[in-house]
């Protein structure tokens, strides 16, 4: 059968906790992939991207079958604008009871199957994991949109594989992606020679429903056995649970319905306010005054009532703007505190007029407002009162309206304080100093820039590696792939610590096996610098006991490549590498794995050696800096690991220690 018209996937219910931590990692600046796995967690918010990305408005559409690539498409202001959207919309499609339970269910189903999805493809080395996810979450949309609809609920439920096949199809996932969906309910013993992601889909849906009908198609599909596939099932119970810990979505106790809507109300407001009517104040010039100031023009939009804004300077406040009109001179000591204003200072809270106790002050600032009532907004940083705003209000004014102030004010002391504490940090050369901050704060913005072109080469790997068949006798060339794939996210990894964001853990609990390292990076360099025309050459000597280190492989790697490179640099002319690692060294009460780099170039100069592993310049020559070595120490200092230098005219060893996983507490 087939669905004769694209159902609309704008009004699909999310989450409320999923769209809340979407807001919020939009509003602390998050990267593209944390971005993308919370929205990916979430049915409704992934028909949504999907459904914008694959818009004709944005150009011609490339290949999108993952979250991620979506996300790339549409860019940051697009993203945040759809969250909010989707956050406001829930706020309007009110469900039941019974219908918020279903939906917890829902999701609970939907993101069991994804995982579930993205496992399998691995484990039966199906190259494209996330498009696996995307599809596990999108399978039972139908169940969805029937949550959602008045009326003919049951005929979506009857065609929701149809649905989905037509929606994918729709967003330019592919035939194969359509299939997967269109079959999902075929029985296994019908699938034998059908596509492998086809086989992944049907068997995940199978899979999270955790009944024997699964198991056995777990055998028949792909031979995976019983005991193997009960500890899939198990993994992947064990991750749904976390995520859901972790977005605090309660699994199995009744789902709080009305307070889970009353965080989103708040998130979805907050949020409007710092993505929209607080936006201006990104480029205002440094000062608490220039900020209060912009602050006054920002509230007077999202409320649509005239503003005065006060700074204060040696307990007293200055009006130095008016939003409406002309701006009187007004010094106004803050003791005695008999007005609005000059109470909410000494309260530190922000105050609505009683009209039973009004003074002359209050009737001077009504008379600037040219309103009936009004609102003090103290602006207080630590115990400090940086200043105030007064908002002219309505008589019976909502209290809608007033939550609006509450929350920008606290919007705005947030960026005082941030303000106050950079300047305050500095004394003697604090304008220096503050500029270097400023700057700072371009670089991460810079970052996050150019880790969205790495992502997308990442992407483009990830697809050929997709495209290619890898022959039996070529082992290498899909060996190769996945290295530069994954050194491709750690260079994203390594922008992002300048923003302060930590990678993630990439500890292995097994233990990361060094040997094994060492021969694919190495591998890296074969046809490029280590060859005959360049007369270098490396030869590896690997310890024959296994080198299990309890390190990250992240920060071995960028160890390794350092170390590698310098000693190719040094030896312009040619020479030979040698590389060693020796497991089972006992020194310091510890056991350890030893990785020599040795080459038999010039050496070090003596004057270089007292800096060595100082970000200084090197003695490789113009255009090589010494923070190689530098940012080498530092990783060996994180992982706890040792490191030596040995130079003379004959060459330069480098001797690494690296804890091994016995060292690891029990």
């Amino acid at each position: 059968m087939t669905v004769s018209q694209i159902p609309d996937v704008s009004q699909l219910p999310s989450l409320p906790q999923v769209v809340v931590s979407a807001l919020e990692a939009c509003r602390r600046d998050a990267g593209y992939r944390e971005i993308s796995r919370l929205l990916a967690s979430d049915t409704a918010l992934t028909a949504r991207v999907l459904a914008l990305a694959s818009s004709p408005l944005l150009g011609a559409a490339g290949d999108v079958s993952s979250m991620e690539q979506a996300l790339l498409r549409l860019g940051t202001r697009r993203i945040q604008a759809l969250i909010l959207t989707a956050g406001l919309r829930q706020l309007l499609n009110d469900l039941s009871d019974d219908q918020w339970q279903q939906l917890r269910d829902f999701w609970r189903h939907a993101l069991t199957t994804a995982l579930t999805a993205k496992t399998l493809a691995t484990l039966t080395r199906y190259p494209a994991e996330d498009e696996a996810f995307t599809l596990g979450m999108l399978h039972n949309i139908g169940e969805l949109l029937a949550l959602n609809a008045h009326h003919d609920s049951q005929v979506l439920l009857d065609q929701q594989a149809e649905i989905a096949a037509a929606l994918v199809a729709h967003w330019g996932l592919g035939p194969m992606a359509a299939d997967a969906m269109r079959y999902q309910q075929l029985p296994p013993d019908r699938l034998q020679d059908a596509s492998h992601l086809v086989k992944i889909i049907n068997l995940s849906v199978r899979l999270a429903l955790t009944d024997r009908r699964g198991i056995d198609a777990a055998y028949t599909l792909f031979g995976l056995s019983e005991a193997l596939t009960l500890e899939l099932i198990e993994r992947i119970n064990h991750d749904v649970a976390t995520l859901a810990e972790s977005l605090g979505v309660p699994l199995d106790a009744t789902y709080p319905a009305d307070a889970a809507r009353q965080h989103l109300l708040e998130a979805t407001l907050s949020n409007a306010l710092v993505m929209g009517a607080s936006q201006p104040l990104q480029d205002v010039v440094p000062t608490p005054a220039a900020l209060i100031k912009e602050a006054a023009l920002c509230l007077m939009q999202l409320t649509a009532r005239p503003v005065l804004a006060f700074h204060c300077q040696q307990n007293e406040l200055t009006l130095f703007a008016h939003t409406a009109g002309p701006c009187p001179h007004l010094d106004l000591p803050l003791s005695p505190a008999l007005s609005l204003l000059t109470m909410a200072c000494k309260e530190k809270a922000i105050q609505q007029l009683d009209t039973r106790l009004i003074t002359v002050l209050d009737q001077q600032l009504l008379g600037l407002l040219q309103m009936a009532s009004m609102t003090a907004v103290p602006l207080i940083v630590g115990d400090q009162l940086q200043g105030a705003l007064v908002v002219g209000t309505l008589a019976d004014e909502q209290p809608f309206q007033l939550r609006l102030i509450q929350l920008f004010a606290a919007n705005l002391e947030h960026q005082l304080a941030q303000l106050t504490a950079l300047r305050h940090s500095h004394t003697a050369g604090s304008d220096s100093e503050l500029s270097a901050q400023l700057e700072y704060q371009r670089i991460r913005q810079i970052v996050h820039e150019v880790s969205n072109p790495l992502t997308i080469v990442r992407q483009y790997v990830h697809q050929l590696h997709s495209q290619l068949t890898v022959k039996a006798d070529e082992p290498q060339l899909h060996q190769d792939l996945m290295v530069i794939r994954e050194e491709l996210e750690r260079a994203t990894e390594l922008l992002l610590r300048l923003t302060d964001e930590p990678p993630a853990s990439d500890n292995s609990p097994a233990g990361l096996d060094l040997n094994r390292e060492v021969q694919l990076l190495t591998g890296l360099f074969e046809h490029t610098l280590l060859n005959a025309v360049t007369g270098l050459s490396c030869r590896l000597k690997l310890s024959d006991t296994p080198t299990l280190a309890s390190i990250p492989q992240a920060g071995f790697r960028q160890v390794y490549i350092n170390l590698l490179r310098n000693a190719i640099e040094a030896m312009p002319e040619g020479g030979q590498i040698i590389v060693s690692t020796t497991a089972g060294i006992w020194q310091q009460g510890r056991n350890w794995i030893e990785l020599i780099v040795e080459d038999n170039g010039p050496g070090i100069p003596p004057e270089m050696q007292a800096q060595l592993f100082s970000p200084v310049q090197s003695s490789k020559g113009s255009g090589h800096s010494g923070l190689g070595l530098s940012i080498v120490k530092q990783l060996m200092d994180d992982m706890e690991g040792i490191i030596g230098c040995r130079t003379d005219q004959t060459g330069t060893s480098f001797r690494l220690l690296l804890p091994t996983i016995q060292n690891r507490p029990t």
